[in-house]
Parts: C-alpha cells; structure tokens; sequence
C-alpha cells in the first residue's frame, strides 16, 4: 500500500507516452472461447415438427435448429451464414426453422418492445408457406434482405410473390 501511495504522488514524466493497451484475443482465440462455452451447456431436446419448414434431407447428418427474428440484424446476418453451410454441404445438412419474434405482441413477458414487426414478419412467412412451403422459404429471404420492416415492406412482398391477399388476410 506504500508503494502505491509513494507511487501516485510521484512527479510524471509529462514526454513519456502510455503504452498501448494489450491487443485483444486473436480471432481463433475467440472460436475457442465461444467452442468451450459451446460445450459446457446442457444438452436440450428440441421437438421437431411436420409443421415446421425445413430445408434439406430429414436423414442429412447434421439437422441445424435456427431460432430467429426476421426483424434481428444478428439473425439476418446468421441466416447468410446458415445458407453458406447449405450451399457447401447440400445433402448433408438440414435447417430447421423456428420463429423467435422478439416482440411485445408475440411474448407479453418482454419488458421492452425491441422488433415491433418481428410477429407480424412471423405470421406473414407462415401464412405464405400454409398451402406451398417454398413460399415461405421466398418471403423468409425477402423479409432478411430489408433492412428495416414496415407494413409497406409487406404488401411489397405479397404483390412481388403474388401471395392470395384474402387467404393471407384470413391466415394473419
């Protein structure tokens, strides 16, 4: 404790220059991190559904679960990542999607309204995928590519997929 105090109240060298902080972990120290964080969670059974829309073969090797927002900019990142593992590996992997609209009117618990439109963007791509699968997987790109959702981002996308207004209208 002296030495802190002897030390503190010693005249600086007002020319001599702080040294530069440490440099941060390196990128693969960071995917060993994230890897061993990974492998210390419990394990979770994850209920899949008929009624849940997939991409791949139901026998591929490695089913991915993807829990998303369409209104989440981390989650349109991943979903580009998701389709480059697809795109890489056809055949031997399968995608699993679920909605996870982080939305007031989806989940009253939220304390705070931080996608207003993510519920709604959930209900539209599951009413557009009811009678043709593919279509939700075209409004679920669609709806990643926006950068921001809004109501006119809807009717966009229901007149570009020629999406049946009264059936989407009852569906939502």
């Amino acid at each position: 404790l002296l030495l802190a105090v002897v030390w503190r109240f010693l005249p600086k060298n007002e020319s001599a220059v702080d040294p530069a902080p440490p440099p941060g972990p390196t990128a693969e120290e960071r995917a060993a991190l994230v890897v061993a964080n990974f492998e210390q969670m419990p394990e979770r059974e994850i209920a899949l559904s008929s009624r849940d829309f997939s991409l791949g073969p139901a026998g591929a090797s490695v089913t991915v679960v993807e829990f998303s927002d369409f209104e989440c900019p981390y989650c349109r990142r991943g979903a580009k990542t998701v389709q480059e593992v697809l795109g890489k590996h056809p055949g031997g992997v399968r995608l699993v999607f679920k909605n996870f609209p982080i939305d007031m009117a989806c989940h009253e618990g939220l304390q705070q309204q931080l996608h207003p439109f993510a519920c709604k963007a959930a209900l539209f791509a599951l009413c557009a995928g009811q009678s043709n699968p593919t279509q939700f997987w075209r409004v679920h790109d669609l709806l990643f590519a926006e950068g921001q959702l809004s109501d006119d981002v809807f009717r966009r996308i229901l007149t570009e997929l020629s999406l049946p207004g009264a059936e989407m209208d009852r569906c939502m």
